[in-house]
């Protein structure tokens, strides 16, 4: 990653391992933001892609007996159109599990008006003249409504958006303070080193050779770093993990990762190195100029 050559710094073990822990809170943090971001995204391109493909018929009317009428009608008429891969009518412990959350374990479905639900499912690249399937369904369902999901799938994308964006601007603040706390370190440890590297340069030392001394020292560090922050990472995603399997709720989704999570998150040592590295070799040639 960096050119080989002599290290003629002194050992500052104490300030490197307290910055190892600073950029490591760094990392942690940005890391966990680039694990919502991805998540976030993922989620929505599962959301468009399931509103995509389905879309839900209602048969709202409070006779029992008219209701099963509408509803073997409205499950016969969508049989029959073309683009529909199926039809399925949700039962009675099917709408239980749906209210379970809001109204807990009970009968009450059983003495309730509930309106039946029909899940229609379309094939793949197929759309639906929902206008026409509207009208359609009205001739012999009147208490049909047909539910494309739009506004639901409108609300939660546009909170997705609005979530990716605050963790898009945490990343650049991380980033950017990251920077600034090289810098800062660079100065000062090039400060500290003034008359070692005063006397190098006398000797011959280019501005190079030193400003390569210092950017080894901060590849390493920034690498430790990244390290660190990465089993930070590690330990609080296997911690929601563990407690999210001992969680039965309808509220909470599914925690899981994909490969695009866990591979951005291993490069984050590397890229962290990177940057310490090169921020501290501009700030040191940088400062060169001025004290020798």
């Amino acid at each position: 990653m960096s050119q080989k050559g002599p290290d003629f710094l002194p050992n500052e073990q104490a300030h490197r391992g307290l910055l190892n822990w600073v950029i490591g809170i760094m990392v942690f943090l940005t890391g966990m933001a680039v694990v919502s971001g991805i998540q976030l995204g993922l989620l929505a391109d599962g959301w468009r892609a399931s509103a995509a493909g389905s879309l839900t018929v209602q048969i709202v009317e409070s006779d029992a007996a008219k209701r099963q009428a509408q509803t073997d009608a409205a499950v016969d008429i969508l049989r029959t159109m073309p683009g529909i891969k199926s039809v399925n009518q949700l039962g009675e412990h099917d709408m239980a599990a749906l209210l379970e959350p809001w109204i807990g374990e009970t009968n009450l479905t059983e003495h309730l008006p509930v309106p039946t639900m029909i899940n229609v499912s379309l094939r793949p690249g197929v759309s639906i003249d929902l206008q026409a399937l509207s009208s359609l369904l009205q001739a012999d369902v009147p208490a049909a409504r047909i539910d494309t999901h739009e506004q639901w799938l409108d609300d939660l994308l546009s909170l997705a958006i609005a979530a990716q964006m605050i963790s898009a601007a945490i990343i650049v603040m991380m980033l950017v303070a990251t920077i600034a706390i090289v810098v800062f370190t660079a100065r000062n440890s090039l400060l500290a080193q003034h008359e070692t590297v005063a006397v190098v340069h006398m000797l011959g030392a280019a501005d190079a050779m030193i400003a390569r001394s210092f950017q080894r020292r901060f590849w390493s560090v920034g690498l430790r770093g990244g390290l660190i922050g990465l089993l930070l990472i590690a330990l609080v995603i296997g911690g929601l993990y563990g407690l999210s399997l001992n969680v039965q709720s309808a509220y909470l989704p599914h925690i899981s990762f994909h490969l695009t999570t866990f591979i951005t998150l291993c490069a984050l040592p590397i890229l962290t190195g990177i940057v310490t590295m090169w921020t501290a070799r501009a700030t040191v040639k940088r400062s060169l100029l001025g004290m020798v």
